[in-house]
């Protein structure tokens, strides 16, 4: 069973209540801003290519475009390419299991960080 924040503090601390309800409206703004920003993109890189070239300075700062270039190889470079990842792959599962097994025999070490999740109710 999911224990709550009510749950686990009855006499509720108002200022950590304060920061969980901050932390929750800040996440959900910044993915909303996040997709709006987004949304305006393409109508930027449209106008700076339109009317600047690959950059404009305003009073708001520089904004420029940069290009990234995707390539397609041919069938023959691929298939070789292919066997390679396939045999790297199989040396990676080899090292993986290696791994495991130190882990399992208290050979490897390890170092823990502490990270802070949310879900929204929604």
């Amino acid at each position: 069973m999911e224990r709550t924040f009510d749950d686990m503090h009855p006499v509720v601390n108002e200022t950590i209540a304060v920061a969980y309800q901050y932390y929750s409206e800040t996440k959900l703004k910044i993915k909303e801003l996040t997709t709006q920003l987004k949304a305006m993109e393409d109508e930027l890189i449209e106008d700076i290519e339109k009317n600047y070239g690959d950059n404009v300075t305003n009073d708001y700062g520089t904004f420029y475009t940069s290009r990234r270039k995707t390539w397609t190889y041919s069938k023959e470079l691929t298939k070789k390419s292919e066997a390679v990842d396939k045999k790297i792959a199989a040396l990676e599962e080899t090292i993986k299991v290696a791994k495991i097994t130190e882990e399992r025999m208290d050979l490897a070490t390890f170092t823990e960080a502490i990270s802070l999740n949310f879900k929204a109710k929604i």
